[in-house]
């Protein structure tokens, strides 16, 4: 049972692929959402709107075009729940002033 799950894992997943994929996705989004957007948008809530959807929609591309064999869906859903749970915990720490 477990061989099986994690060959799907890696299936959804290939490591070294996903990892540089991630990696690169990370690094050319993020500076964008931190440092160009506040400054083109003052108003947080619009940069922050518009910037997620920046972010979900770049990584996936990203995803989808470095790794090998991963459908469009595929990488959309998981860049979807990666970026829902970064969202989340800097709201939280944001709304905990941490």
């Amino acid at each position: 049972m477990t061989a099986l799950g994690l060959n799907r894992v890696k299936q959804w997943f290939p490591p070294k692929e996903f990892f540089i994929a991630f990696f690169i996705g990370n690094a050319l989004s993020h500076p964008f959402l931190w440092f160009v957007l506040p400054k083109v948008m003052p108003n947080y809530t619009t940069h922050l709107i518009s910037g997620e959807i920046f972010v979900y929609i770049f990584e996936a591309s990203t995803y989808y075009l470095l790794v090998r064999k991963m459908p469009f869906r595929r990488a959309i859903v998981i860049s979807s729940l990666q970026n829902s749970v970064s969202l989340a915990l800097g709201l939280m720490i944001q709304g905990f002033n941490l």
